[in-house]
């Protein structure tokens, strides 16, 4: 290891109430830090994380056409929350200009790390220029310093988080954010992974942190965060904590995490399977989330205070490959990205082509995407082995799979062609193939099908950061309670995941809600599934943390006010709403049987729907005046 620069940070000069009011911004080409205060309004209108650094990003939208230029920043930021008891509360975001898509880039992930930023002294870090890779970033409450360790350079992500704790202070923990080799490759849809496997994976946000030549960022900080009024807090948290315990979900979520919409979405024949052409894949019992946990847990996990632990250790035995290895996870998106998409029903090949991702340091969604459509297109003779080097990807056959991932992940052979993901790969091959691809924005979408869903499809297409589903998470058109929707919603039939009417009044309240959570920095599993804490209770936490009084509209003002910034940034890049629609598979092909069966979605209907929820004109989606008044934003599109 080479020191590169060494700087001694000022110590705070006051308690942290939630918030350090400090942002760190490091220019690595100089080097060179600068300290700002984060003021007390802007955290009140942005309320942290997501939130902060979507104002940084429209405040300081960085001249270069190339989001990996020098001069384009990446931003990490964690919540008032992070550090305290809160349970769920410790996420963290980091954004940038997408390498992948070239608008919004922004991925969440929870674990350890974003409390210990604010251990540190720190609410955000803003990185910009380019040292040489592989460099890491070692922050403390009084020291941070550029090292230069090139021992690291091949390194995939666990052996980077061993290498660098043994090396650093083994009898002391740090809290470790590190990319995998696939990054500095060139894969542009390289993510970031805190703690080994909390992956902030979509949108090529280690991409970003790589071409900085940062190949980690190592925290350990000694603050420690204090509510203004300790009894309150104590005592909303206990009572937020029973709620959890008390959830009629809870045992489901220890049991199994996210992987319990294996079995929940296949039953309502809305599973993506063999890549969208059916919505109920027949092997589930083999690769089920209750499979998972009944066959290879041996125990379960939590992020930094959490308790509903719902993340899992594994142990797997891989006969294919004469290995067992041990892993955490895995979420929904990866799962069935590596079975029902694929048609591939053996469970213990997909948890290592799962592993493999992670180790690699891609994101699990693409690179499943990627693999889907090279399989479709081979079947349906738009591809052969002349094309893939050899490969015989057919939908089942996990030996070529296996194969193309490395080569996706090593950007060799066939897989080079895919190395900015699927829209970009399938588009070298043909106009055929590219129209296989299942993207919204230049981001592929999740594993559940948009035709058995139709908030959820709505929320894919408007997505800010493209076909994503974390930026809504509609899941109360699953409620089928017309009375609770009449009362939250004014309308009935938003209660019900195949109904039309009202699915942009609801889209936009959870839009609006997922940027809450994300700018809070608390789990969508908590905060938006199970709706716990109310918005009533969690402004009353809120406020007895730090001493800022909201109430429950305000909050949600705020979300509101996220996701038009959000807008802002990327009608400036160049969106426009034609962008705002899903691939023509969804809206012009029915699933052919299932609970899902012959259902399209009416995107321009759905879109027009939400454009007036949101106050956008339909001509080019761009906010009111009225609304960015009403918002406190500039009427002008970023230059």
């Amino acid at each position: 290891m080479q020191i590169d620069a060494s700087f001694d940070l000022p110590p705070l000069k006051k308690p942290i109430y939630g918030y350090a009011q400090r942002r760190l911004l490091l220019d690595v080409s100089q080097p060179t830090i600068h300290i700002e205060k984060l003021s007390s309004e802007l955290l009140r209108s942005y309320l942290g994380g997501r939130g902060l650094n979507m104002h940084y990003l429209y405040h300081h939208r960085a001249p270069a056409r190339d989001p990996l230029a020098p001069a384009s920043p990446i931003l990490f930021a964690t919540g008032p929350f992070a550090g305290t008891m809160y349970s769920g509360g410790g996420r963290f975001n980091v954004s940038g200009r997408s390498p992948q898509t070239g608008l919004l880039g922004d991925s969440n992930a929870g674990g350890f790390w974003g409390p210990e930023l604010k251990y540190c002294g720190f609410d955000q870090l803003v990185i910009r220029g380019r040292t040489r890779y592989p460099s890491v970033l070692l922050l403390s409450d009084e020291q941070m310093e550029l090292v230069y360790y090139p021992k690291l350079k091949e390194q995939t992500v666990k052996d980077t988080l061993t290498l660098l704790q043994n090396s650093l202070c083994p009898e002391k923990e740090w809290q470790i954010a590190a990319v995998g080799p696939a990054a500095p490759r060139g894969v542009t849809f390289a993510g970031i992974f805190a703690n080994g496997a909390r992956a902030a994976a979509r949108t090529g946000m280690g991409t970003l942190l790589a071409s900085k030549g940062i190949k980690a960022i190592a925290l350990r900080g000694a603050y420690s965060v204090v509510p203004q009024d300790p009894d309150t807090f104590t005592s909303r948290l206990r009572d937020f904590e029973t709620n959890i315990i008390e959830h009629p979900e809870y045992s489901k979520r220890i049991w199994m995490g996210t992987t319990k919409l294996m079995t929940e979405l296949n039953d309502i024949g809305a599973l993506c399977t063999r890549h969208y052409t059916a919505g109920n894949f027949n092997e589930i019992e083999t690769v089920s989330g209750e499979t998972v946990a009944e066959n290879f847990k041996i125990r379960s996990k939590a992020c930094h205070a959490c308790n509903l632990p719902c993340s899992r250790v594994l142990d797997v035995s891989n006969p294919d490959k004469n290995q067992n290895f041990r892993m955490e996870g895995p979420e929904f998106e990866a799962l069935a990205g590596f079975t029902s998409k694929l048609g591939i029903d053996d469970l213990p090949w997909a948890l290592w082509a799962i592993d493999y991702c992670n180790e690699q340091g891609i994101d699990a969604i693409t690179t499943s995407e990627c693999i889907a459509v090279v399989m479709e297109a081979f079947e349906n003779n738009l591809v052969d082995e002349a094309d893939t080097g050899g490969l015989r990807l057919r939908f089942g056959n996990k030996n070529a799979a296996c194969q193309f991932l490395r080569q996706i992940a090593e950007v060799q052979g066939f897989g080079e062609k895919f190395q900015e993901g699927a829209v970009e790969g399938a588009a070298s091959l043909s106009k055929e193939v590219k129209k296989l691809v299942m993207h919204v924005k230049n981001l592929e979408i999740f594993q559940a099908d948009p035709r058995g869903m139709k908030g959820y499809a709505l929320g894919v297409a408007v997505a800010s950061r493209g076909g994503d589903h974390l930026r809504s998470e509609p899941w109360f058109e699953f409620n089928g309670n017309e009375k609770e929707a009449v009362r939250r919603f004014g309308i009935p039939e938003v209660a019900h995941r195949l109904a039309i009417k009202g699915k942009g009044q609801l889209v936009k309240h959870f839009e609006e809600k997922a940027a809450v959570a994300d700018s809070l920095e608390v789990c969508k599993n908590t905060f938006n599934n199970m709706e716990l804490p109310t918005y009533e209770r969690v402004t009353t936490l809120y406020q007895a943390l730090t001493g800022i009084t909201m109430s429950p509209d305000q909050m949600q003002h705020v979300g509101e006010r996220i996701v038009n910034v959000e807008r802002l940034y990327n009608l400036a890049l160049g969106l426009s709403p034609t962008d705002d629609t899903l691939p023509s598979r969804f809206t012009k092909e029915v699933l052919p049987e299932g609970k899902s069966a012959d259902e399209v979605v009416p995107i321009a209907t759905l879109v027009k729907d939400y454009y007036q929820a949101r106050s956008w004109r339909l001509r080019d989606g761009y906010p009111k005046k009225e609304k960015l008044k009403e918002l406190g934003l500039k009427d002008k599109i970023l230059t």
